[in-house]
């Protein structure tokens, strides 16, 4: 794999983490206000936060793990 889409991938998520993080957030007084609206702003920020970095963590454990030598057979 080229790793300039490697690189462009990993910055993507990185950009979706922190529209999570902090879009959402920012956006948190202005939707926010009633117990309901509260709930699903920080499920979505937290749950969004949560798959994203879940999804890079998986990223690059794959491409670690296609990087490893070959183990040698007996």
């Amino acid at each position: 794999v080229e790793s300039t889409a490697i690189f462009c991938l990993v910055i993507g998520l990185i950009l979706i983490f922190g529209v999570f993080g902090v879009v959402i957030d920012a956006l948190h007084p202005v939707l926010g206000g009633t117990r309901i609206a509260d709930a699903l702003l920080y499920l979505v920020e937290d749950g969004g936060e949560i798959v994203v970095s879940s999804v890079i963590l998986a990223h690059v454990l794959a491409i670690w793990q296609t990087a490893q030598p070959a183990a040698p057979r007996d």
